[in-house]
């Protein structure tokens, strides 16, 4: 078992959270995001803290899963490759299996699957240079 620092793993499930209030905010996603998926405005509001601790408890479960994947002291080539692995082949094609069988839009596929590409990222390069 790779020794894990687990600080590392906390702040990695932190940034990836902040990526995703920033990626489906206002200045980036939001508004395109409920149009194509058909959510209402106001269930972004109404979201319980159940939502909330569901996301992170997942995020810091992938954080940590990435930190043992990617092993001690990854180069930044190493944790670049190994995110954009991850994240493009096994969640972003997953996920666009559901959307097709769903009949979701191309566009939705995108937004939400870039987010996963993009969180993965953030997190493997927290990972890669938060002091250990």
């Amino acid at each position: 078992m790779v020794d894990i620092d687990f600080y590392t793993v906390l702040a990695a499930a932190i940034a990836s959270f902040l990526f995703g209030a920033l990626w489906y905010s206002p200045l980036l996603f939001m508004k395109r995001w409920l149009s194509e998926s058909g959510t209402p405005k106001q269930a972004l509001s109404s979201s319980s803290l159940r939502v909330y601790l569901l996301t992170f408890s997942s995020t810091l479960v992938t954080a940590f899963a990435l930190a043992l994947v990617m092993g001690p002291a990854p180069s930044v080539e190493l944790a670049i490759k190994l995110s954009l692995l991850i994240s493009i082949t096994f969640v972003a094609a997953s996920v666009g299996i559901n959307y097709q069988f769903a009949q979701r839009s191309l566009s939705l596929w995108l937004i939400d699957s870039g987010f996963h590409v993009g969180r993965f990222l953030v997190m493997a390069l927290i990972i890669c240079y938060w002091p250990a």
